[in-house]
């Protein structure tokens, strides 16, 4: 699915053009989805004060209340949002899916997201129900001829209100109880992370909520016709998000049709399992190294460390780290942020990493070479981020690196020089040295400082944006570690740059400044410290990220407007064609 998530980072690259990754809504649809659920749940309970249940009160309740502008704008909106949430909780699985982030220790998010979909389904066709129009009436018919037998009386007249109002009744407390239910499945969603995120920024929350207050004002919605069961239904526009089965049963069949979307859903449930993938974890602990400092267990964010009372015996510390291999994704974080290399990576030895990085330097300054140090993550390799560097070698380090003990590491360093404009290798960029590791928070301040002390004429990390990180807190993590660490880092040798996956353009932008010697950012790069350690990044501090939220929040605002308001299309004009009338008549 590698060419899939390559179009996917596509998109969301046209997407930061516009908004900037600091200011991309598509970054927080998790958040985004809980944000619509708010709504949903504040915009309910407003309609369910003047809702009245029963066959003869629904639909003139309903009306009732699109008579005034507060209830029209609240009806409306609570529409909007119920779309809105579907299409977001889909986008949201399908970048999970794309990004292969649903199988190993994420099984449960997976699983748990899957029935939080079935469930907002559920409950939204209920809410269509209640509205006892010509979608619930046809809803009715269908489910009728589906159950057949005495069903169908209740809904004969005479006394059809005080036959239905039980089931009125019933649906009214489905659709309120099992919208709580969702708390509870967004709680299991995110009980195996640390420091879950369950509110989305607030210039999100805004985004969104001007989106829908937009959208319901431009277009609100109708009241419709009232279920009649004293006529046939002939062509009904039908919401097909919630809906749309209906009219697909019409061509299909029931059999068909659920026995399809039955085995999806089975083979969606077991994908964790039957496509899982592979990681370099999980990560090893080295007791005697291990001083039970717990900065590892407090960094995780997959909660896959225990600290649990040494077994070694070791008086000097009284507890040690335990790795919970289930749950290990292999991101690296904890081999970063231990200072004494007592945590590794099974597959991925810092030990020999280093060493053949500190041996490809001391090849590189005996030829007279110096390089640039890239450290990466394997994303950004994957999807081509790092294109820009060609595989070329210059004549004075052709064949240095041809024959290295260290090709059999699972994730190599990487020699390869950059063309000047004439396609030569630049005189100024003879060589770049790319180290890839799962995530960029892997990275220890050691290494940075080794490669500027082995002769590197830069040390530059290209890291995925801070909202989008495979392993959730990787940039986040590295940036803390770092500014902790300026005072061994040379000053202006060391650039951050934040990119999306396969934006090489922004990797050529830093190129043709560092060719220039100008050793500086784009100019939407933000600089933290007064220059002790010449740390230089894209990551925007709270102050810098509000200065330039005025240029980033209209085309948020636009985006989320449009991709709301493309739920629109899926009200369509479907025609009954059965026979429903034997069923009741």
């Amino acid at each position: 699915m590698r060419w899939m998530e390559k179009w996917w980072a596509r998109g969301e690259r046209l997407v930061n053009q516009l908004t900037s990754t600091a200011f991309n809504p598509f970054y927080h649809l998790g958040t985004l989805a809980i944000f619509l659920l708010i709504v949903l749940a504040v915009t309910g309970l407003y309609l369910t004060l003047f809702y009245r249940p029963g066959a003869d009160r629904a639909f003139q309740s309903v009306a009732g209340m699109s008579t005034s502008w507060l209830g029209s704008f609240m009806r409306t909106t609570h529409r909007f949002a119920s779309d809105a949430l579907l299409l977001v909780v889909l986008l949201h699985a399908g970048k999970m899916l794309l990004g292969d982030r649903f199988w190993g220790s994420r099984w449960l998010a997976w699983v748990s997201g899957l029935g939080l979909l079935l469930l907002i389904w559920v409950i939204g066709v209920m809410g269509y129900w209640l509205v006892w129009d010509h979608q619930a009436q046809w809803l009715t018919e269908y489910l009728i001829g589906l159950l057949k037998g005495p069903i169908a009386l209740a809904f004969m007249r005479p006394a059809l209100a005080s036959r239905t109002f039980s089931f009125f009744v019933i649906v009214l407390f489905l659709h309120i109880f099992l919208s709580v239910l969702i708390a509870l499945g967004v709680w299991i969603h995110e009980l195996r992370l640390s420091r879950a995120k369950y509110w989305a920024p607030r210039w999100v929350m805004v985004e969104a909520g001007l989106a829908l207050v937009i959208l319901a004002l431009w277009r609100p919605v109708s009241v419709g016709f009232p279920a009649d069961f004293g006529r046939l239904l002939g062509q009904v526009t039908v919401d097909g998000l919630y809906l749309g089965f209906l009219p697909l049963i019409e061509r299909v069949g029931n059999m068909a049709f659920w026995g399809a979307s039955g085995l999806l859903f089975v083979l969606l449930a077991v994908l964790p399992w039957a496509a899982r993938g592979q990681h370099l974890g999980p990560a090893v602990i080295t007791n005697p190294l291990c001083s039970g400092c717990a900065l590892c267990f407090s960094e995780c964010p997959f909660e896959a460390i225990e600290m649990q009372p040494r077994a070694d015996g070791d008086p000097r510390f009284e507890h040690q780290a335990v790795i919970n291999a289930n749950l290990c994704t292999g991101c690296g974080l904890c081999v970063g942020t231990c200072s004494t290399a007592g945590a590794e990576l099974a597959s991925l030895p810092t030990g020999l990493v280093r060493e053949q990085l500190e041996g490809m330097l001391a090849r590189a300054q005996t030829s007279g070479v110096s390089p640039v140090v890239v450290f990466t993550c394997q994303r950004h390799v994957a999807l081509g981020t790092l294109s820009v560097v060609a595989d070329t070698q210059s004549e004075s380090t052709a064949g240095l690196f041809d024959s290295e003990p260290w090709r059999s590491l699972p994730m190599t360093p990487a020699w390869s020089t950059v063309p000047s404009s004439g396609g030569n290798p630049h005189p100024k960029m003879a060589g770049v040295i790319t180290l890839p590791v799962p995530c960029v928070g892997m990275v220890q301040p050691e290494w940075v400082r080794q490669s500027l002390a082995g002769g590197a004429q830069a040390a530059v990390i290209v890291s995925c944006p801070s909202d989008d990180c495979t392993f959730r807190e990787g940039p986040q993590q590295l940036a803390q570690r770092l500014g902790r660490h300026r005072s061994m880092l040379r000053r202006a040798h060391v650039h951050w740059l934040e990119a999306a996956p396969g934006d090489g353009r922004a990797v050529a932008a830093l190129i043709r400044n560092m060719e220039s010697g100008r050793w500086r950012m784009d100019a939407n790069a933000s600089e933290e410290g007064n220059g002790e350690g010449g740390l230089r990044h894209g990551l925007r501090s709270p102050s810098s990220a509000f200065r330039a939220a005025w240029r980033s929040v209209i085309p948020g605002l636009a985006l989320l407007v449009v991709t709301f308001g493309l739920t629109l299309a899926a009200f369509r004009p479907a025609t009954v064609t059965s026979e429903p009338a034997g069923a009741i008549r």
